[in-house]
């Protein structure tokens, strides 16, 4: 992820360099350094309730206080509501937008730059931690655990998993994006994004053994390979202690994440109902995506996407077209096939749709090929 903003930001150079017709055009790239950023864009918040928020920063600071300072520190913040610890969550929003600001609009000297956005991860780390707790917190209250994949030795196969309760440490691995902190001035105050433009994945949410199993085998990375012969591979890989411990640590990330996308209130059009009984089907990333995009769009916002042709026929779908048909306005419709390999490394039969719908009203008719 961090290597895609990277390249991101070569990109807009050089378009900016592009643009320009002489040397006297030239324009410095403007410091995007916060404006582009990395995440796991499905997992986070993406409202963040001030109050939730102020209660988890504060106790952590109190936490970080030792001794008979933690009492004074009680002690203090129950006294005075202007306690440096007791700042409110928009408080902390505009010291935090203020610094972001001073950043992109800076012409210092490289070292007070540095030293300026050095002090902006800092703040937004602390309150990342925060974040995660209150994320930690919804995944408690669905019920859902960490379920550790392991290894019955005796019989050379996967064992029972062991069940154990969530921790801050499992939320910080999913590496996730609290789109309500991040971008708050536009989801709390404009409602929500003006335009979203996005090619989301269009895989399955499941383990995968081919795709691990090739970074440890010259022999699974070929593309011809029967079923037979991969497992072969596979149980031959497995006997290896680390690469099992690895293997083992992968089907780890699955369950819990699992849980979170099939219960939480922000995917709750995941799942479809069809003559009042809910159709169970796999978790896809496009129709995740189709439902985060709706949700941070603002009232008239509109979203362009290159999705899997499912959106169109899946039966798992069927939510999310809906309210696409009944909550927003679809503008266009194409579906395709990559028979002319538009997109290199996708299979030549591979079902695609451009889809571009604006949040609001419902949608009467709409161009479709």
């Amino acid at each position: 992820m961090e290597e895609a903003v990277e390249i991101a930001k070569l990109r807009l150079f050089l378009a900016l360099v592009a643009s320009a017709e002489n040397v006297d055009q030239l324009e410095p790239l403007p410091n995007i350094d916060f404006s582009l950023l990395a995440g796991n864009s499905l997992v986070g918040l993406t409202r963040v309730e001030g109050a939730q928020f102020e209660s988890h920063f504060q106790q952590r600071q109190s936490s970080k206080t030792p001794g008979i300072q933690k009492q004074l520190f009680h002690q203090v913040a129950h006294e005075t509501q202007g306690n440096l610890f007791r700042k409110s969550y928009q408080e902390l929003l505009l010291e935090k937008n203020r610094l972001i600001d001073n950043y992109r609009h800076a012409s210092l000297y490289a070292d007070d730059l540095t030293a300026l956005r050095h002090e902006i991860e800092a703040k937004k780390k602390e309150a990342g931690y925060a974040l995660d707790e209150i994320l930690l917190e919804q995944f408690q209250e669905l019920g859902i655990k960490h379920e550790q994949a392991t290894w019955n030795t005796a019989k050379n196969e996967p064992g029972k998993p062991i069940k154990r309760p969530l921790t801050l440490k499992d939320i910080a691995k999913l590496s996730p994006f609290h789109w309500g902190y991040e971008f708050d001035e536009i989801l709390h105050k404009r409602g929500g994004f003006d335009a979203i433009i996005t090619n989301p994945p269009w895989e399955i949410f499941k383990p995968n053994g081919k795709e691990f199993f090739e970074e440890h085998s010259e022999l699974v990375s070929k593309k011809k390979m029967t079923i037979k012969e991969f497992e072969k591979e596979q149980a031959k890989l497995l006997k290896d202690e680390e690469i099992r411990t690895a293997w083992l640590e992968y089907l780890s990330s699955f369950p819990h994440l699992s849980g979170y996308f099939r219960n939480s209130s922000q995917y709750k059009n995941q799942i479809s109902i069809v003559h009042g009984k809910k159709i169970g089907s796999d978790i896809n990333y496009y129709k995740l995506f189709v439902e985060l995009c709706f949700n941070l769009l603002r009232p008239g916002g509109r979203c362009g996407m290159v999705c899997s042709g499912g959106i169109t026929s899946d039966l798992g779908a069927k939510q999310l077209r809906e309210i696409l048909f009944s909550k927003s306005e679809v503008d266009s419709l194409f579906g395709f096939s990559n028979e002319r390999y538009i997109f290199e490394g996708v299979h030549h039969s591979q079902k695609l749709c451009i889809l571009v719908f604006e949040k609001g009203g419902e949608t009467h008719y709409f161009p479709a090929a």
